[in-house]
């Protein structure tokens, strides 16, 4: 019998990491994808975590975090998360914000954000027409 239980593709997903970003929301979006892969024992979710600069950043419950790349770095993948906290100060990736909508918000990759991060993405319209609940903490 094989290993692999089913013959699926491979989803690449990239992690962008804000400072404090929230772990619990971190773990909260990557668990389930182990989940799947041991349930469907074949790797059908892949990732890659990364920060703006490639440094690392703490998150909110003060844990440092080494990223594996930058994101002007990071390839290969088609679904990108950004992943903020509560105390993640939006307004300083304005930059990086730019970069992402010259770079992704029309090549196909998938973007959504985690706790703050989806505030990041309606802040430079990147969710303008789309569905989607941002928490009262944030303003835009």
């Amino acid at each position: 019998m094989s290993s692999e239980l089913y013959d699926l593709p491979t989803n690449k997903f990239l992690f962008l990491l804000l400072q404090d970003f929230s772990m619990t929301a971190l773990c909260s979006a990557i668990e389930p994808l182990i989940l799947a892969n041991k349930a469907t024992r074949n790797q059908i979710y892949r990732w890659t975590i990364c920060t703006s600069d490639g440094k690392p950043v703490h998150s909110s419950n003060g844990l440092k975090l080494d990223p594996d790349s930058s994101i002007k770095n990071a390839a290969d993948f088609s679904i990108c998360f950004i992943c903020g906290g509560e105390r993640t100060e939006i307004g300083q990736y304005k930059s990086l914000l730019n970069k992402i909508k010259e770079s992704y918000s029309e090549s196909g990759v998938v973007l959504g954000g985690v706790h703050s991060g989806s505030s990041l993405l309606a802040s430079g319209g990147l969710l303008d027409g789309y569905g989607g609940v941002v928490g009262d903490l944030y303003t835009l």
